[in-house]
């Protein structure tokens, strides 16, 4: 086991991955928004970072991002997702439009009324189609929350997830124990940050010492996507 008070989380994931919702992504606000992000990637020493938007972002926002990925001394990238309700046939949509995905990666983010049934068979057919799902922050949904068989389930069938470790969205009375024990059965593919902290906030100090904590519990394998 690493030691954490040796570690610091971009020194263990490298890479950060950034979720913005579409309603942090007002013009108006995210320059300002931004420049908090850079401290918070200084204060975790990260390596790399991405910033991951939802698809079709108007592209005046999305061009205030990349000019503040420019200029930051580290390297970082847009990453899209695609939101998605019970209705959403994603599998149809990608064979659509193919730009949906990075690689192989399809990142889709669920609404908190998502079920699993409307997920279950397309898991497969898009595996067998030789296309990976990243599903990001399930434990935003409100059926899946604290209830490891479902990402048993949907990772047996080839789903792969990011999750936050956020206490915003805890993971059953017992969170980071709970956590860590998704993270030691290889449940989770990438740790995310899910929004832009203030690093001297109550928040950001609890849910950065939870990270820590579990991504320490085990020699783990820094994000790539």
């Amino acid at each position: 086991m690493n030691s954490v008070s040796n570690e610091s989380i971009g020194g263990v994931l490298l890479k950060d991955y950034l979720l913005l919702l579409v309603d942090e992504l007002e013009l108006g606000n995210i320059q300002d928004r931004l420049l908090k992000y850079s401290i918070y990637l200084q204060e975790h020493k990260f390596h790399e970072f991405r910033i991951m938007v939802p698809y079709e972002t108007p592209e005046l926002i999305l061009q205030t991002i990349q000019d503040f990925i420019n200029k930051q001394p580290i390297p970082g990238a847009l990453r899209n997702y695609l939101p998605i309700n019970n209705q959403t046939k994603f599998d149809r949509e990608l064979k659509e439009n193919p730009s949906l995905a990075f690689k192989s990666w399809l990142c889709v983010l669920p609404s908190p009324d998502y079920r699993y049934e409307s997920l279950r068979k397309r898991i497969w057919e898009m595996a067998k189609d030789g296309k990976a799902l990243m599903i990001l922050m399930p434990e935003r949904v409100n059926e899946w929350r604290g209830k490891t068989s479902y990402l048993k389930r949907m990772h047996l069938k080839g789903a792969s997830f990011a999750m936050s470790a956020s206490a915003q969205f805890r993971w059953g009375f017992w969170h980071k124990k709970n956590l860590k024990e998704i993270h030691e059965n290889k449940l989770v593919t990438m740790w995310i940050t899910p929004k832009i902290y203030d690093v001297n906030s109550s928040e950001h100090q609890r849910d950065a010492k939870i990270k820590l904590d579990i991504i320490t519990s085990i020699d783990t394998v820094p994000n790539d996507l």
